[in-house]
């Protein structure tokens, strides 16, 4: 189980390093700078145990990779600049505005059971 959710924390890393770059007219969205934390890990305020530990490993990786130890916030608080975003839009008060930005009634989204 540990190993699952590790190699899904990677492949994550991976898609964001890839849409950060490779998306043409995307702005560059860098995590680390210099061994500096460029963004914030934000996490549900009633996290479960495992997005607290995606949260954990997420920051933990992007240390080893880039010597920056990323902070880890709630939705509930205020968050400048870059932010990662662990929960969907049903658990993460800052995931639904970026999937659904216009806020219509007809914006719905899935829970874990589809």
């Amino acid at each position: 189980m540990q190993s699952n959710l590790t190699l899904i924390i990677i492949a994550a890393l991976m898609l964001l390093s890839g849409c950060a770059s490779g998306y043409i007219g995307a702005p560059a969205f860098y995590v680390a700078v210099d061994g500096s934390a460029n963004a914030t890990i934000v996490k549900p305020a009633s996290a479960t145990v495992r997005e607290s530990f995606a949260a954990g490993e997420l920051q933990r990786y992007i240390e080893k990779i880039s010597g920056a130890t990323l902070p880890i916030a709630s939705d509930g608080q205020a968050v400048q600049g870059n932010r990662i975003l662990i929960g969907g839009p049903e658990r993460n008060s800052q995931t639904a505005p970026l999937m659904c930005p216009s806020r219509s009634s007809t914006c719905r989204f899935r829970g874990p059971k589809g």
